[in-house]
């Protein structure tokens, strides 16, 4: 940890001046000069193919890249991001279509090219388009196969955000040789992406280098051996099913980059100006947002939280920062009601009496009014017994062990009644930001379900509700977006655990890890953070 430290006091303060600067724009002489634009054609032209889908699997123990494929490949057409900015960002998306008449299985890969960018992402899906279950499906993973011709190399990677306990040391920088006596693996397994470790490698060999990162929702792997080159696979953690007739799986995401160089850092500063150009708040819009306060409220009622808005001090703020005030969880803020369950339960998102009527409506008038924006934070995919939430969901769409129940965001009815909870809440109140917060882990209660499935139907099922779970939720949140355009969204859960690469493109990370410690441990995970995050929030809390 010391070293850690110490590299990050040297060089977090020049290396954030970086990545703002990174921003004034994506393709330049940097790019071109570190970015290798032959090794990425290369690696297209060996692994995206009209034989086989690029994922891996196998289908009733056979590999998919063995089952005969007839492929389609729609026109590529241009998706202009940030239109209504004064920088929109093109890319290239191009949709190929797999069918296997036998056994009956259309796999969708959708391809995505960034002009100017050494960068290939896909990602796709699996459906069942017989009239009966699918074979056995197992071992789906984004990618497995060759990613680069050297055999021996380094990997950088970081520590993800931890939880219970949280650990100063969250974000660590970590290095680790791969040659043929020494593979490398990371994952997480308990159902949040960025719980343990981040699902990012940059892979440094002589000369060169790649970035691989995975997209995923839920529980993953990454393994690096080295095997007549640099072979890499990674995926969702656990699949063994089989499809009903109609259903389909996701694949998860695969983002590859591909620099020139003896430095790692000409990689991560490829990446981290792709992550700006393409990606920060990409499904918002929006290139304006740049909350750099925000001010939580821990009082307990109306009266409190007015005269804390009518102090000068609020209104100063909103003058000189980008600002928002934001009511956090029940227990402290005590903006939604809990009934009679105990301090911490959620499932009750009525407003609570001490702010019943319009009366938290009007804080938020009143905040607009000082040029501050207005956030309320929910969990509401965890309820009790007894709640709101699962009285109105019902026990077919919630998944309880004991009291607590996660909700099944693999079903529609889950996704609607979300949708609706949340687009009601910002409408009616008027909000700007929108926090969602996870302090459970999903897993446990995900593979409970596949258990039930698999007796039920008669057929295996392992990795199918955190599959549509993932989906859902994605989902839930792009049709919140397509109702209220430019709303941002505050992405926690407990501190930074699920911060993949879809839920950044809607998001930002306000609260990295919930170690609200000393300055220098905050000064390190941020180190840390921004070698993959751009938009990364610092905790401080008021003791006087």
């Amino acid at each position: 940890m010391s070293l850690f430290i110490e590299e990050a006091l040297k060089t977090v303060l020049p290396a954030a001046l970086l990545f703002c600067l990174a921003s004034a724009a994506f393709a330049g002489t940097f790019v071109e000069k570190y970015g290798d634009f032959e090794a990425k054609k290369a690696w297209d032209k060996a692994n995206i193919t009209s034989a086989a889908p690029p994922f891996d699997f196998s289908i009733g123990g056979v590999p998919a890249e063995k089952v005969k494929w007839i492929c389609g490949s729609e026109k590529p057409r241009t998706v202009t991001d940030f239109a209504g900015t004064a920088s929109p960002a093109e890319r290239t998306v191009t949709e190929i279509n797999y069918t296997a008449p036998d056994p009956g299985l259309l796999v969708t890969v959708e391809k995505t090219d960034y002009p100017g960018c050494p960068v290939t992402e896909y990602r796709g899906s699996v459906t069942n388009i017989s009239e009966k279950a699918s074979p056995r499906i197992s071992g789906v993973k984004a990618f497995s196969g060759k990613l680069a011709s050297f055999r021996e190399g380094v990997v950088h990677y970081n520590r993800g955000s931890n939880a219970f306990p949280c650990l100063p040391e969250e974000y660590e920088p970590l290095t680790a040789p791969v040659s043929p006596s020494k593979p490398f693996e990371i994952g997480v397994e308990k159902g949040l992406p960025t719980a343990g470790f981040l699902p990012c490698v940059n892979v440094k060999g002589a000369g060169r280098g790649v970035i691989a990162a995975l997209d995923w929702q839920g529980s993953w792997t990454v393994r690096l051996e080295s095997r007549r080159g640099m072979n890499i696979s990674m995926g969702q953690r656990e699949t063994d099913l089989s499809l009903l007739p109609g259903e389909k799986i996701l694949v998860p995401g695969a983002v590859f980059l591909f620099y020139k160089g003896d430095d790692r850092q000409e990689g991560q500063n490829i990446w981290r100006r792709w992550i700006i150009e393409h990606n920060l708040l990409r499904n918002t819009g929006r290139r304006d947002f740049r909350e750099n306060v925000f001010i939580c409220s821990d009082l307990r009622g109306y009266d409190e939280d007015m005269k804390h808005i009518a102090n000068p001090l609020i209104g100063e703020i909103g003058r000189k920062y980008n600002a928002a005030y934001e009511f956090d969880y029940g227990g402290s803020a005590g903006w939604f009601g809990m009934g009679n369950m105990a301090p911490g339960a959620t499932g009750n998102w009525s407003i609570a009496e001490n702010y019943g009527g319009g009366r938290l409506r009007e804080l938020s008038d009143r905040l607009r009014e000082k040029n501050i924006g207005f956030c309320l934070w929910l969990e509401p995919e965890r309820c009790y017994k007894g709640t709101e939430a699962a009285e109105a969901l019902g026990e077919e769409n919630v998944l309880f062990d004991g009291d607590m129940g996660l909700v099944d965001y693999g079903r529609p009815a889950v996704q609607r009644y979300i949708l609706n909870l949340l687009d009601g809440l910002v409408k009616n109140q008027k909000l700007t930001i929108y926090r969602q917060d996870f302090n459970i882990w999903n897993e446990p209660f995900w593979s409970e379900k596949d258990k039930r499935e698999a007796e039920r139907l008669g057929i295996p099922r392992t990795g199918i509700t955190e599959n549509h779970a993932a989906e859902g939720y994605i989902e839930t949140w792009t049709k919140l977006e397509e109702r209220n355009p430019g709303l941002v969204f505050d992405s926690c859960a407990g501190g930074g655990r699920r911060n993949d690469l879809s839920t950044l493109r809607f998001s930002f990370m306000h609260t990295k890890s919930d170690y609200w410690g000393p300055a220098v441990s905050q000064q390190c995970q941020v180190f840390g953070a921004l070698s993959w995050f751009i938009f990364v929030g610092t905790g401080f809390q008021d003791t006087s």
